[in-house]
């Protein structure tokens, strides 16, 4: 913008100023009908007057105590969470102006067919099921409800952008209480909302019949509430989503394994690494042992590859919690005499949760192109992920103090090895050589998959309890 200044292009520096406000610009144009014009300031901030009118009770703001709560949620978020918010918030703008337009081209003498309108944001695959489900979520908002966050939004952005501290939550409710004095932009006319509200109302309603007949799983009975959209958006569930999309083979794992273990015991492919595991352990059993005292099979020249179990699913899913505790003992008690001194610190909570996306992301990829049988396409997707866990794992410190973190961090880098070997035997053999199983690949190829996804999503688990307390 002053580079186009300097040069003398002032329209061009003009419309840069706009773009970079297009979002507030857009929101606050959608409750007053009103732009700023950017010389004279770069906010208008709608206030709605707290007036109880039987006709119109959604003319006021939400002044409820849930509803301070949430603002100063919204406040406290980071930046990162707020620019999504208000993306997110743009996108409902859009629908709800997109879908107002419709509703007045129709024949209201007919009834509005399920494909009149959408009920709620379309879910985007860039994005997280956790930002999807509150993405949709914002359709059950009324009017007085999404013209509050709008406000909040606007408010804090123009807080933030001046490097404002935290205000109280009444300082930007500037409620006009006496008719006379409009020191305030009017979101409406009291005789033009009392039709268009009532129209708002009703749609909403039309749109949560549609919601609940679709047997949709993101919209849950009963009022929702700015808070609760706050938390579902600051959780991390996208882990657990894209788990559930792998688990969808879960059937055919049992049956994966009996055959696996046969090929174990006749000394087949893996067999000589898992016998050499265990003759070091001094153990003949392959299930919990391997999995519940994954140090003690450490030597000199033994890898984390080798010293795993490699497509048993009972590591991720099968061992019970006191199991799984008395192995992370045991484990701690081994790392303590073969190693230094510990390091307690965890990482920042947004950053493991920005790696964790990246790595399902990227588990999402392979399980499509193992979906639409692309077996060119395992080796390029396990490079990707095994990146993007090295990224991840390079966040924690070498010799975590916590037993749970060592392990997570174990099974991460093996489960990444384990799945750049058997994605690597998709490419095409050697003429001669026996034909690939490409169904018994695919399922260990999940199996590896499904086993990251697990580690990453203790580790957020671990580092967001540890910081809270």
């Amino acid at each position: 913008m002053d580079s186009a200044r300097q040069m003398g292009h002032v329209e061009l520096a003009e419309r840069l100023v706009e773009c970079q406000y297009e979002l507030t610009d857009r929101l606050a144009f959608y409750l007053c009908g009103r732009r700023p014009d950017h010389k004279n300031g770069h906010y208008i901030i709608p206030q709605m007057a707290d007036r109880a009118r039987p006709k119109c009770p959604t003319q006021s703001l939400d002044l409820s105590e849930l509803a301070k709560a949430a603002k100063k949620k919204l406040q406290a978020l980071n930046n990162r969470l707020f620019e999504e918010l208000a993306m997110d918030v743009f996108d409902e703008v859009d629908r709800r102006e997109n879908d107002a337009v419709w509703l007045t081209t129709q024949n209201h003498s007919m009834l509005v067919t399920e494909r009149s309108a959408v009920p709620f944001l379309p879910v985007n695959p860039e994005y997280s099921a956790t930002r999807n489900q509150g993405r949709q979520k914002l359709a059950r908002f009324n009017a007085r409800e999404f013209a509050t966050l709008i406000i909040d939004i606007l408010s804090d952005a123009k807080r933030r952008q001046q490097g404002k501290g935290l205000s109280s939550p009444t300082d930007t409710l500037d409620l006009g209480l006496d008719d006379d004095q409009h020191d305030y932009d009017s979101v409406a006319s009291d005789e033009d909302t009392d039709s268009e509200l009532t129209t708002l109302n009703n749609n909403n309603t039309q749109r949560n019949s549609r919601a609940k007949s679709m047997n949709s799983s993101d919209m849950s009975d009963g009022p929702i509430t700015l808070h609760e959209y706050l938390e579902v958006k600051k959780a991390l569930a996208s882990s657990e989503a894209k788990v559930q999309q792998l688990m969808k083979v879960n059937n055919n794992l049992s049956e994966e394994l009996r055959r696996l273990q046969k090929e174990v015991r006749k000394g087949g492919t893996g067999g000589p690494a898992l016998y050499g595991s265990q003759h070091v352990s001094g153990s003949t059993e392959l299930g919990r042992d391997m999995v519940s005292k994954p140090e003690k099979h450490v030597s000199g020249t033994d890898s984390d590859y080798d010293n795993t179990q490699p497509y048993n699913p009972s590591r991720s899913m099968g061992r019970s919690s006191e199991e799984e505790g008395r192995g992370e003992s045991e484990e701690g008690e081994s790392r303590g005499r073969d190693t230094g001194e510990l390091d307690p610190t965890l990482p920042c909570t947004e950053d493991v949760i920005l790696k964790t996306e990246q790595v399902t992301k990227n588990i999402q990829e392979l399980l499509r192109a193992a979906q639409e049988f692309k077996h060119d396409s395992f080796v390029p997707c396990s490079e990707k992920i095994h990146s993007a866990v090295a990224e991840m794992a390079s966040l924690f410190p070498k010799r975590p103090a916590l037993d749970v973190v060592h392990w997570s961090l174990r099974l991460l880098a093996t489960s990444a090895s384990r799945l750049q070997v058997e994605c690597h035997k998709a490419v095409a053999s050697e003429p001669g050589t026996p034909a690939v199983d490409y169904q018994l690949l695919t399922q260990q190829v999940i199996q590896c998959a499904y086993d990251i996804a697990k580690a990453a999503k203790q580790l957020v688990t671990i580092t967001t309890r540890e910081k809270k307390q």
